[in-house]
């Protein structure tokens, strides 16, 4: 095996790794501060007070604890020990642009890449085009008055979470992925994993399979201006926005002002998704990004389906991706003296 097929094989175990393994340390964490480790949003019903929306809410904030130490610390830990990385590597600067750049282009940015994501969800209200996940049901016949209301979706939608997921899913995996294989296939690759593991979806119908082919037509927009800009506020910007819950004549006044922006911005636009097809067009080895983008979905999938198994598998993906990258760095200090 050559040195830079090597260095590949260690980037895809380490992601799935630190992906699934990240879950037994999430469960040992779970365990030892007493806190059930599942999604209590799914215990949210039409008839939920704003009492259960405090717990619901207490209980979330400590399973996204335990859940995102799972992943930050062998993140941490491998990412300093393997190639000394630091914050900002990790999409935690501004990169010297100025705020009114990332203001400006999150805003064009949600435009562009959730416009369709809009489009359907207004459809689904018109005319339902299939079953949604029970929760999601429930969260657009609750009583939206209410402050304990906005506090879970701070925490569970808006808030919270955007945060945590563009700095596990950008920072880290695009940005660990973009290290031996390149920005596009980190793009894709990124973008396929993040659509996959919103499980919420896995109902087959027109409505959820649209949802997830917007959620990856987004994320790779995301992607590729987080490989662009290398900060993650251009994408937290409108991760927050598009997480933001809206009803009513919202729904259609969102949509028609996304297009109005896009219409408005057509030459950055365009400007940006010709660099982009100039990018794929010049990406070398296209049949092994392909394989990679296949193998990170069927992953993800699997790892949905049969998390215990993945969380096994995981344990050995890590372990493995820690000996090639042992090997690599004695190579290179090797080749140092």
């Amino acid at each position: 095996m050559s040195a830079g097929t090597q260095r590949k094989v260690a980037a895809l175990l380490e992601v799935f790794g630190i992906y699934a393994a990240g879950q037994l340390v999430a469960f040992i964490l779970a365990k030892l501060l007493g806190i059930p480790l599942y999604n209590p949003i799914t215990d949210l019903t039409s008839q939920s007070t704003p009492l259960e929306f405090r717990q619901i809410t207490l209980k979330l904030l400590g399973v996204l604890f335990v859940q995102y130490a799972g992943w930050f610390i062998p993140i941490l830990l491998t990412g300093w020990w393997y190639r000394r990385r630091m914050l900002k590597q990790y999409g935690l600067t501004l990169s010297s642009l100025p705020l009114k750049f990332y203001l400006v282009g999150g805003v064009i940015l949600l435009s562009f890449s959730e416009l369709p994501t809009q489009v359907l969800s207004l459809l689904q209200s018109i005319h339902p085009l299939g079953e949604q996940a029970a929760w999601r049901e429930a969260l657009y016949s609750l009583n939206w008055n209410s402050l304990e209301f906005w506090l879970l979706m701070a925490v569970g939608s808006f808030g919270l979470i955007p945060l945590l997921e563009e700095l596990f899913y950008r920072g880290y995996i695009q940005t660990r992925l973009e290290e031996d294989f390149g920005g596009p296939t980190a793009i894709v690759a990124t973008a396929v994993l993040f659509s996959l593991s919103h499980s919420q979806y896995y109902i087959l119908n027109a409505y959820n399979l649209g949802m997830l082919a917007a959620i990856l037509f987004s994320t790779v927009a995301w992607g590729y201006l987080f490989h662009r800009t290398r900060s993650l506020l251009i994408t937290i910007i409108p991760h927050i926005l598009v997480n933001l819950p809206v009803k009513g004549v919202l729904q259609w006044v969102l949509p028609v002002t996304m297009l109005l922006v896009c219409i408005f911005a057509w030459k950055e636009i365009y400007k940006y998704l010709s660099d982009f097809a100039r990018l794929l067009k010049d990406m070398p080895q296209k049949w092994q990004a392909a394989a990679v983008v296949l193998v990170v979905g069927l992953f993800a999938v699997g790892y949905a389906l049969f998390g215990d198994v993945f969380i096994l598998l995981g344990i050995l993906f890590f372990l493995a991706a820690l000996l090639l990258e042992w090997l690599d760095k004695r190579r290179t200090r090797s080749h140092a003296t």
